[in-house]
């Protein structure tokens, strides 16, 4: 191996390794989603489920997803999902729409209407109008409470 690729190859790693992110402590995991769901009802605000890989290698899905939680994060009591396996039928039907993660669905807090979702193909386009309709949906959300 060439000094050249050695130099690239020692330079990646860093990169590599610092691709994760880190869950902020107010976000619930999904093992405690009926506590998410008391807490989102006494304070009024739905829930948005982030289905994503915090150690994910991938620095785009990392800042996705970090960007995800900062839009989202104080409007909404947020659980962290990692996969969909045992979720009741209305999330994983909020989270189908997108290809790639990480996405994010916004339900009631009885899990019973989507109120928007919001995907990794969307964010990348135009993180504005991505949060747009959803934000919007949490606004009437809290109104109608």
């Amino acid at each position: 191996m060439n000094s050249k690729r050695l130099l690239i190859l020692v330079l990646s790693i860093p990169a590599v390794a610092l691709a994760g992110f880190k869950l902020p402590s107010k976000i619930f995991e999904v093992g405690d989603l009926e506590k998410a769901q008391v807490e989102a009802a006494a304070k009024g605000k739905p829930i948005a489920f982030l289905f994503s890989n915090k150690d994910s290698t991938c620095p785009l899905c990392s800042d996705a997803s970090s960007t995800m939680i900062r839009e989202l994060g104080s409007k909404t009591v947020m659980v962290y999902v990692r996969n969909v396996t045992g979720l009741p039928q209305s999330v994983i039907k909020a989270l189908t729409p997108g290809q790639y993660i990480p996405k994010i669905a916004v339900l009631d807090d009885r899990l019973e209407t989507t109120l928007g979702t919001v995907t990794y193909e969307a964010v990348k386009s135009d993180s504005r109008a991505a949060f747009r309709e959803v934000e919007k949906a949490i606004r009437d959300y809290k109104k109608a409470e």
